[in-house]
């Protein structure tokens, strides 16, 4: 029964039918389903055919670009006007239409505004920033210090500074201080 029914969707009409509908938001069970096919299939014939694919890509695209611009402007705030249409009736039969605009400002969407510092920032907007945990090195560091004052203790300076030169090691400048 389905054997064939892809070359049907391949025609003009049918391609931008199915963009139409993944613009429109539709999902691909959605639309596997007005197509009559399961999910699967349609899956294979956008693989299959890339005219059906590029039609699927194409609309869910438009959509996504549609729905990031809602967002955004819902984290800034917009303007819009409104318009209000009275109808009144004089005793005499006759009708007068009044039409008044005004212009109302929607706030910026807190919700909006997190969500959008939160994906686009997320180092400086995350929930809970990483903590740099400096503890290890600094007991390393007292290590390193308790270590070389027992070897200046016991050999004396000349020795324990091994000739006044100290080999690089990761985490050791060649003074001999531990980076930080």
């Amino acid at each position: 029964m389905a054997k064939g029914l892809y070359e049907k969707w391949l025609e003009k009409d049918n391609l931008l039918l199915l963009q139409g509908w993944r613009r429109d938001g539709l999902d691909m069970a959605q639309i596997a389903k007005n197509i009559g096919i399961k999910r699967q299939t349609l899956y294979r014939w956008a693989e299959a055919h890339k005219p059906i694919g590029d039609a699927l890509k194409k609309g869910a695209e438009v959509c996504h670009i549609e729905v990031e611009n809602a967002l955004y402007k819902s984290a800034i705030g917009y303007d819009v006007t409104e318009t209000e249409q009275t109808e009144v009736t004089s005793p005499d039969g006759f009708t007068t239409i009044t039409k008044r605009a005004r212009r109302r400002h929607i706030p910026p969407n807190l919700g909006a505004i997190c969500f959008i510092l939160k994906n686009r920032m997320p180092d400086k907007w995350r929930d809970r920033p990483e903590v740099v945990d400096n503890s290890a090195v600094d007991v390393l560091t007292e290590i390193l210090n308790t270590t070389r004052a027992q070897a200046v203790e016991a050999f004396g300076e000349k020795d324990a500074e091994n000739d006044g030169v100290q080999p690089e090691a990761d985490g050791v400048h060649s003074e001999g201080e531990p980076q930080v």
